[in-house]
C-alpha cells in the first residue's frame, strides 16, 4: 500500500504480523519496491513495526558526516556477488556502506576509499544507518534503480530476520495454489522448477505463490507456505516455448538494471536456436530476468502471499526425459527431498544487515517430521517439451495414482 503527499512517499508491507514501512522523497524508489514485494507482503494484521528512510545525503550532510567520520573498526561481508563493509561501534549506529553495480568504478577499493568517494557525492554507493531495532536510514548521492533494488532488499531481509525468528524453514522450491490446493514444486536447479510453473501459468487456473523460494512454517497446527520475492530467471528454451515471452528477449537491446545485477546478456538470437544448439548453450548469464509481478501480470495470473501446504511435487525434467509420475510413499525419502532443497545461508543473506542468524535446526526438524508423515509427495519426470502439470495435478487430485 502507498501513500502518497507533497514531498513524500510511503508504502508498508505486513508478514508475520510484522509491518515494514517505506518514506522516501523519491517516487521511483517506492515503486520499485511495491513492485516487488507488495503482492507477497499483504497481510492485514500486525503488532510491530519497522520503518525504513531512503534520502540523498544532500538533505542530510551533517548527520551522514557524523555517522562515518572516525569509523575504527570495520567487518567485510559479501552477498549477492558485492562486498558490504559493516561497522558496529559502541556508543554509534551500526552502519553498512557498499558500492551498487551502478557504480563505475569496478576496481576494488578500501573501506575508507568508499567512504570518501561516497561524501564527495560520488554515484553507485549506498549507506545504511540502524538507528534502532525499529528504524533504519539509507542515504544515497543521486537516485537510480539501483537505490531502489538496495531499499527492497533492506525490507526483504528484516522479514527473512522475522520468518527465521518465527521457525520458519527457508526452502528453494516453487509454488502455486490449484483448485485450492496449495502446491510446493521442489527439484535442482535446472530440472524444470520455473519450466513447471510456465506450463501452470499458461495452461491452469490457480494462483502464482512463488518461483524459485519459499519459507514453511507451522501456525495453529497448520503447515504454510510463504512465498519469496525473489527474481523469475528464464532460460531460453522457455523463452522459445512461450510466446507471450518472447517479445521480452526480442526488445531487450538495452540491458535493464535487473539483468545486470545478475550479469545476464540474453541475446535475440538465441530465438533461431535449435534445441541441440540450447542444450550446447553456457547457461551462464544466458537467462532473462524479471520481476513476479511481471511474470504473473504477462500471463493474467495473481500473486498469492500466503497459503497452506497440501501436496509436493519434485520435478526432474530433461531433453529427453520420458513422462513418469510416481507416488512417494517412503516418510524419510521425502524428509531427505525437502532437506536436499533446504537453504541453510540464512547468515549470508542477513549477515550484511548485522543480523546473524542461527537457523533453529531442532524447529526445522519437526517441521520435516511433519511434512514426512502428513504432506503426500509425487515425483514427476518429462521431457521439457512436454511437461504438463495441469493433467499431473489432476491426477493426484483426483485419486488416480
Amino acid at each position: 500500500m502507498m501513500n502518497k503527499t507533497k514531498k513524500e512517499y510511503v508504502a508498508t508491507f505486513v508478514c508475520q504480523k510484522l509491518a515494514v514501512s517505506v518514506r522516501t522523497d523519491a517516487e521511483e524508489i517506492v515503486d520499485c519496491v511495491c513492485e516487488r514485494l507488495q503482492h507477497h507482503f499483504n497481510a492485514k494484521e500486525y503488532s510491530d513495526s519497522i520503518l525504513v528512510t531512503a534520502f540523498s545525503v544532500q538533505h542530510r550532510k551533517k548527520e551522514v558526516f557524523q555517522l562515518l567520520t572516525n569509523r575504527k573498526y570495520w567487518e567485510e561481508k559479501r552477498h549477492m556477488k558485492q562486498i558490504f563493509f559493516y561497522s558496529n561501534e559502541v556508543s554509534r549506529s551500526p552502519i553498512t556502506i557498499w558500492r551498487t553495480n551502478s557504480c563505475k568504478d569496478k576496481t576494488e577499493c578500501t573501506v575508507a576509499e568508499i567512504v570518501n568517494k561516497f561524501l564527495l557525492g560520488e554515484q553507485g554507493i549506498c549507506l545504511v544507518e540502524m538507528q534502532s531495532c525499529s528504524h533504519y536510514n539509507l542515504y544515497y548521492n543521486d537516485v537510480d534503480d539501483y537505490v531502489g533494488l538496495s531499499v527492497m532488499r533492506i525490507v526483504r531481509s528484516l522479514f527473512m530476520n522475522r520468518m527465521v525468528g518465527s521457525g520458519y524453514m527457508y526452502v528453494h522450491a516453487a509454488a502455486v495454489r490449484y483448485q485450492g490446493k496449495g502446491v510446493l514444486i521442489c527439484g535442482d536447479s535446472g530440472k524444470g522448477k520455473t519450466s513447471t510453473i510456465l506450463d501452470f501459468l499458461e495452461n491452469c487456473e490457480g494462483e502464482l505463490v512463488a518461483n524459485d523460494k519459499v519459507y514453511i512454517g507451522q501456525e495453529d497446527g497448520t503447515l504454510y507456505v510463504q512465498g519469496w520475492p525473489t527474481v523469475v530467471t528464464l532460460g531460453v528454451g522457455s523463452m522459445k516455448k512461450h510466446q507471450r515471452l518472447n517479445k521480452y528477449l526480442t526488445t531487450i537491446d538495452d540491458i535493464t538494471c535487473q539483468q545486470d545485477l545478475y550479469h545476464y546478456t540474453p541475446k535475440r538470437d538465441y530465438l533461431s536456436m535449435s534445441n541441440e544448439e540450447l542444450q550446447n548453450l553456457d547457461k551462464e548469464g544466458n537467462k532473462l530476468v524479471v520481476s513476479h509481478q511481471k511474470i504473473a501480470s504477462l500471463f493474467g495470473k495473481t500473486i498469492l502471499g500466503h497459503m497452506g501446504l497440501d501436496l509436493i511435487i519434485s520435478v526432474d525434467h530433461g531433453w529427453d526425459k520420458q513422462e513418469i509420475l510416481t507416488a512417494c510413499t517412503s516418510e524419510q525419502e521425502k524428509k531427505d527431498i525437502i532437506i536436499h532443497n533446504r537453504i541453510s545461508n540464512i547468515s549470508d543473506q542477513l549477515g550484511w544487515l548485522g543480523k546473524d542468524r542461527v537457523v533453529d535446526i531442532y524447529n526445522e526438524e519437526r517441521l520435516l517430521n511433519i511434512m514426512g508423515k502428513d504432506i503426500p509427495l509425487y515425483k514427476y519426470s518429462s521431457a521439457f517439451e512436454g511437461i504438463c502439470i495441469g493433467k499431473v495435478l489432476n491426477e493426484v487430485l483426483d485419486g488416480n495414482i
